[in-house]
């Protein structure tokens, strides 16, 4: 095996048996033997060659720290090294704790290295293939703390926080690399397993809950089964916000398999519809969300409208009631009182409270009419 350098972005190209060029794997140029080992021996005479070689073998060592504190002494001697730029940042992102995720820190380096690069497109390629790799690489570790400690108060929000950070390198990967269909579905995988470990977590609480009322604990077993549905609930209604996450990488999938003609037509449908159905689900979801706002504003609206404090509707609704109680009263009182005696009076009065209520009712619906109306309009 012949180990050299991909001229175009830097990577390491490692040439097998007979081969006497290959296709760079980080960015796909035509890297042959001759330029491949010119490069490597290019870099091998550079001056700081020494920390180099210190700093490379750190990081295959998984000595991350130490890596790192090569990286930097690299840059401070050589500011425009795109290849100390590039990993260190991925150092930053395996040093990365629960509590403390670098991955601002690693995409500012990322974002220097193409500052700095010589073949802008190229090193574009490696650095997003860079952030895809060390996405996949981290993210167990943060469904496995989850998974550890969804007990702990507020631990499914903080879950999706850290999600969300970790998302936003992978959406910087297609954004630099939009052709690449490993990016796109490490970004489908990355939604799912996302969701799924979300609703694995409550399924657990549940089946404790089942446990606790087997044990016959059953304060545990409401304790847990109150758990289990308030996490199932936030589940699902995270879940839908990750609609659109996963809608971006399926729809890049789908071009790049139109573009490219990697994939057959039934693959392409079958993608289209997998697409039809997340876009569906998401508009059903906007389309409740949009109703429950309006269903409150219109009930603060009538609210607001039958007290009497937007319009005199609400006023005259009161004073037509009054109106109708002494009309219905009155007689009961002067007529009937005398005839039928106290019955009568008992009678007139239920009849008048009845009514009144009815009225009520009716104002109350016309007024919500107008309210959702009004609210439309403005809309």
């Amino acid at each position: 095996m012949s180990q050299g350098l991909c001229p175009s972005c830097g990577a390491v190209a490692n040439l097998t048996g007979e081969q006497n060029q290959i296709n760079c794997t980080y960015c796909g140029s035509v890297v042959t033997l001759q330029e491949a080992e010119a490069k490597l021996e290019e870099q091998k005479g550079f001056k700081f060659a020494g920390t180099l070689i210190l700093a490379q073998t750190s990081q295959e060592g998984g000595s991350y720290a130490e890596a790192l504190s090569f990286w930097n002494k690299l840059l401070e001697q050589e500011p425009t090294f795109v290849d100390a730029w590039i990993e260190k940042g991925v150092c930053m992102v395996s040093l990365s704790k629960i509590g403390d995720l670098k991955i601002t820190e690693a995409v500012s380096s990322w974002k220097a290295a193409i500052k700095f690069a010589k073949n802008k497109d190229a090193v574009k390629k490696r650095v997003a293939l860079e952030i895809n790799n060390v996405v996949a690489r981290f993210y167990p570790h943060l469904e496995n703390h989850y998974i550890r400690f969804r007990n702990v108060e507020n631990s499914l929000s903080e879950h999706y926080d850290r999600f969300c950070v970790l998302e936003g390198a992978q959406s910087l990967a297609l954004e630099l690399n939009p052709s690449s269909p490993t990016i796109a579905k490490n970004g489908i995988d990355l939604c799912d397993e996302f969701v799924k470990s979300i609703k694995s977590a409550a399924s657990s609480d549940g089946m404790d809950a089942l446990s606790s009322a087997l044990d016959k604990d059953w304060k545990g077993a409401l304790e847990n089964a109150t758990r289990s549905t308030a996490k199932q609930d936030t589940a699902n209604e995270i879940e839908k916000g990750l609609l659109t996450i996963k809608l971006k990488y399926m729809r890049a999938l789908e071009q790049i398999n139109k573009t490219t003609g990697s994939s057959s037509a039934s693959e392409i449908q079958k993608i289209q519809s997998k697409i039809s159905a997340v876009e569906s689900a998401a508009k059903k979801h906007k389309k409740a969300k949009n109703e429950a706002k309006l269903a409150e504003a219109v009930e603060a609206e009538a609210q607001n409208t039958f007290a009497g404090k937007a319009t005199n509707t609400g006023c005259l609704g009161m004073f037509g009631l009054c109106c109708i109680f002494v009309a219905i009263v009155a007689p009961g009182i002067l007529i009937v009182h005398p005839i039928y005696g106290k019955e009568g009076s008992d009678v007139c009065g239920w009849a008048a409270i009845i009514l009144a209520f009815v009225v009520w009712r009716y104002l109350r619906r016309q007024i919500r009419k107008r309210a959702k109306a009004k609210l439309e309009q403005h809309n």
